[in-house]
């Protein structure tokens, strides 16, 4: 931690000064088994795991599986942990063209859609949410 000229440690610093402060107003998120902040926090309270088969949409699993975990270029597990419904995305609502949303890496979409979540779990109404124009 870093010491400022009075001797106080940084953090002390901005604590005291409020242009340095954050405040986590929302959160968003998704995880394997749990579309959001109360389905993890449910999977999390019971102990399950969201692990299960590779999802026949993702990719051909039964060309790289094989249970011989010494096989050359293969998978030796059939279970994963995959987040459901991957490929949808609220283009409209951030104004994403249709274009741009086919390109997109999958991480991205997902980033966008986490932070679109915490925008609205903060209780800021999305219509009302600061949007760039022209991009």
């Amino acid at each position: 931690m870093s010491q400022s000229a009075e001797g106080h440690s940084s953090s002390a610093s901005a604590a005291r000064d409020p242009r340095r402060s954050v405040a986590i107003v929302g959160i968003g998120c998704r995880f394997a088994g749990a579309a959001d902040v109360t389905s993890f926090w449910k999977l999390m309270v019971e102990g399950r795991d969201a692990f299960g088969p590779v999802p026949t949409d993702r990719w051909n699993h039964a060309a790289v599986y094989d249970p011989n975990p010494r096989a050359a270029d293969k998978t030796y597990t059939d279970r994963g942990a995959f987040i459901d419904d991957i490929r949808s995305f609220p283009a409209v609502a951030l104004q994403v063209p249709p274009r741009r949303v086919e390109v997109m890496d999958p991480q991205q979409r997902l980033t966008l859609e986490c932070a679109l979540d915490a925008i609205a779990d903060a209780g800021v109404e999305i219509g009302r949410a600061s949007c760039r124009e022209r991009v």
